[in-house]
């Protein structure tokens, strides 16, 4: 009987997690661990559709006006069946992937439900935050080699966030394999919303790329770190700050 609710319970907060009639909702689910194969962290990710679609990975726009259609990457999405205790996805280029249900917020990836814990990611829409990010290790740990110091000293891979919804960034180029978006580099303004960042510069131009807090943590209340466009950004201590 407990079994029995307790699934209910899971499919009814799917089902009210999911955005309004009429427009795709998605729910993200990351599995964030430690690696002993490949000896480090790693973080995985699995986007659900309201729709019944699903991505074994997150765009690196995030989810923002995303759909299957437009997101001109059709072929990496699959389907996913509910069967009760698990959902079943399914995937032609990837593969066959299981999730047990443990909890309404959590799912494994095996049988046992005590390993591979995947955890579903809060919602962030309109968050605002405060403070300076990285994703360069050597900064969060204070471990950076002063002999060798940055080419350009005025330029450094930190972004300042601040609670008015302005930004500055001192040197970051998200994905420019991608974006070439060097001109997201100065300031602006940021918007949160359906786990993407959009960055807007003062001229006016956008980027916009892939944010959630790591595992279950609330972004909003444990703002220690989050994931943006698939790597891991610390917040660095007070006493980085702008250089204007």
């Amino acid at each position: 009987m407990k079994k029995f609710i307790l699934i209910k319970l899971f499919a009814m907060l799917t089902i009210a997690g999911f955005a309004q009639k009429g427009k795709p909702g998605y729910e993200v689910w990351t599995w964030h661990d430690y690696n002993l194969l490949n000896n480090r962290y790693e973080l995985k990710t699995v986007v659900l559709s309201s729709a019944g679609d699903c991505l074994y990975y997150m765009p690196e726009q995030g989810l923002l006006g995303v759909t299957k259609e437009n997101s001109n990457q059709t072929g990496s999405w699959g389907r996913y069946t509910d069967k009760g205790n698990k959902l079943e996805l399914l995937n032609e280029k990837y593969g066959k992937m299981d999730f047990y249900k443990v909890t309404p917020t959590q799912m494994s990836r095996y049988p046992d439900k005590k390993s591979s814990i995947y955890k579903k990611a809060k919602k962030v829409d309109g968050l605002k935050i405060e403070g300076a990010y990285t994703p360069d290790v050597s900064l969060y740990k204070n471990t950076r080699d002063i002999t060798t110091p940055l080419s350009d000293p005025n330029r450094r891979p930190i972004i300042f966030f601040k609670k008015d919804g302005t930004y500055i960034n001192e040197g970051l180029s998200f994905s420019n394999i991608t974006f070439g978006d060097d001109f997201a580099i100065g300031k602006g303004t940021y918007e949160i919303k359906d786990f993407s960042l959009v960055l807007t510069t003062e001229k006016g131009r956008k980027l916009q790329v892939s944010f959630c807090g790591i595992a279950s943590s609330d972004p909003a209340t444990n703002p220690e770190g989050y994931v943006i466009n698939g790597s891991l950004y610390y917040k660095l201590g007070t006493k980085f700050i702008p250089h204007d």
